[in-house]
C-alpha cells in the first residue's frame, strides 16, 4: 500500500532496481497504476537511456530501438553476461584446421536446443564440427570437445548457412563453385549442387527449410528448391561485381556486393530489381533480424528500413574498429562486429553505442555468429572463439 502511494518519480526509481523482464511479467499485474507506468513509452525511453549510463539520442535511432521494452530486456541481459566479474560465460578457443577459418555457424541438432554444435569452414577444404564431450563418454580422452570433419569440397569453404527449423541441415559454399547440403546427424552430404555458379560461391542463405539462396563471384544470385533433384537454380538477380552477402525474408531478397550497393529483389518476380542503395565502399556482410537489416560498409554499420518493400538507410555508427569490417550480427539489445583489425566486439544496440566486450585474435576476424545464447568468432589465425553460458552444458 505504501509503495502504491509514492509519486511517479519515486516509483520509477524503485523500478530501476528490478529486472525489465520481471517488471513486464509480474509487477505490471499488481495494480492499474503500475501497469500504466510500465506500459508507457516515456518510462522505457527513460530506462533505456539511464541503463546505458548516458543520454541516448533517440531521434535518429529508429529502427534500432523500435521495441523499447524488448531492447531493455535484451540489453540488460547482454550487459549482465558481458560482466566478467559475474562468471556467467565461458570462453573456449578451438583449433583443428590447417588453414584459416572463413565462416562459422552455431547449430542445434535437436529441436529442443539442448545440444550445441559449432561448425566452421576452412581454407583446407574441410568443415569442422565441434561438440562437447558428454560426461558418460569414454574418459580415456581428455579432450573437452569431440571433432568431426565433413570432407567433400575441393576449394576453400567460404560460407555456411543453416535454418533453425531444420536443425540437422548445414549448407556450405566453396571456391570450387559448388554448394553442398549436409545432414550433420550422419555427417554426410545429402545434396550436391555442382558448378551452377561459374565462379566461387561467396554467400549463402537458408531462409526456409526447402529454399536455398547463393551469391557468387560470378555476380549472380541464385535460388534453389532443394527438393528439385535436377538442382537447376533460378537467377534471382545480378550485380556489377561479386555478391558478398545475401539474406531473405518471406517476400524479398537482399544482396550486398563488391559493387558498393545493396539491392532488393522481389521473390515473386525473379530477376526484377525493386530498390537499390549506393554506398561508398563494398558491402561485405549483412544480417536480417527482427525486421531490421544491418550491413557492414567500410568501418561502419548501416541500418536500413525494409518495411513494406522499402530500402532506406536510417542509422549508421562507427563501432571503433581500426580497419574495415568483415561481419555483423545484431539482435535486440546488441550488435556484434568482426574486423580485419584482429578483433570482434559486442556493442549495445543504442545511439551512441557502447562497446561491452572485445575478443582478440592473432589475424583477421572473418565471421561471427550468435545462436542459443552463444557467440562464435572465426579467424584467419585458424581458431574459433566460442563464448557461451556455462549453464548451456
Amino acid at each position: 500500500k505504501m509503495l502504491a502511494h509514492l509519486p511517479d518519480e519515486a516509483l520509477v526509481c524503485v523500478f530501476s532496481f528490478i529486472k525489465a523482464r520481471d517488471l513486464i511479467a509480474n509487477l505490471s499485474l499488481v495494480c492499474k497504476r503500475f501497469r500504466l507506468i510500465i506500459s508507457s513509452d516515456w518510462y522505457w525511453k527513460r530506462r533505456f537511456s539511464v541503463s546505458c549510463g548516458e543520454q541516448i539520442e533517440l531521434r535518429n535511432a529508429d529502427p534500432i530501438i523500435r521495441d523499447l521494452q524488448i531492447n531493455c530486456i535484451q540489453g540488460e541481459y547482454v550487459r549482465f553476461v558481458c560482466d566478467d566479474r559475474l562468471g556467467y560465460m565461458k570462453l573456449d578457443t578451438l583449433s583443428a584446421s590447417t588453414g584459416g577459418i572463413d565462416c562459422v555457424q552455431i547449430l542445434s541438432p535437436d529441436m529442443m536446443g539442448t545440444k550445441m554444435l559449432l561448425a566452421a569452414g576452412s581454407r583446407d577444404h574441410l568443415i569442422y564440427l565441434w561438440r562437447k564431450r558428454n560426461m558418460d563418454e569414454s574418459v580415456r580422452s581428455m579432450r573437452e570437445y569431440i571433432t568431426t570433419e565433413l570432407d567433400g569440397h575441393r576449394g576453400w569453404v567460404w560460407c555456411l548457412a543453416s535454418n533453425k527449423d531444420s536443425p540437422n541441415l548445414l549448407c556450405s559454399g566453396s571456391w570450387d563453385h559448388d554448394v553442398r547440403l549436409w545432414d550433420i546427424r550422419i555427417g554426410q552430404c545429402v545434396l550436391h549442387i555442382h558448378k551452377e555458379h561459374k565462379a566461387a560461391v561467396l554467400s549463402l542463405a537458408l531462409p526456409e527449410h526447402d529454399v536455398l539462396l547463393s551469391g557468387g563471384f560470378d555476380k549472380n544470385i541464385r535460388r534453389f528448391d532443394i527438393r528439385d533433384k535436377n538442382h537447376r537454380g533460378e537467377v534471382c538477380g545480378t550485380h556489377v561485381k561479386s555478391v558478398l552477402s545475401v539474406v531473405s525474408d518471406n517476400n524479398y531478397i537482399y544482396s550486398g556486393s563488391d559493387d558498393k550497393t545493396i539491392r532488393l529483389w522481389d521473390v515473386r518476380r525473379l530477376g526484377e530489381e525493386v530498390r537499390k542503395v549506393k554506398h561508398q565502399s563494398s558491402v561485405t556482410s549483412m544480417c536480417l533480424n527482427h525486421g531490421i537489416l544491418s550491413a557492414t560498409v567500410g568501418k561502419n554499420v548501416h541500418f536500413l528500413n525494409i518495411s513494406q518493400g522499402q530500402l532506406e538507410s536510417k542509422a549508421e555508427f562507427d563501432p571503433g574498429h581500426a580497419t574495415p569490417l568483415t561481419s555483423v550480427y545484431h539482435d535486440m539489445g546488441m550488435i556484434v562486429t568482426g574486423s580485419k583489425d584482429h578483433s570482434a566486439r559486442i556493442h549495445t544496440m543504442t545511439v551512441p553505442h557502447q562497446c561491452l566486450k572485445i575478443f582478440p585474435h592473432l589475424a583477421d576476424v572473418t565471421d561471427v555468429h550468435f545462436r542459443l545464447g552463444a557467440l562464435a568468432v572465426g579467424s584467419s589465425d585458424r581458431t574459433v572463439s566460442l563464448w557461451f553460458p556455462k549453464s548451456l552444458f
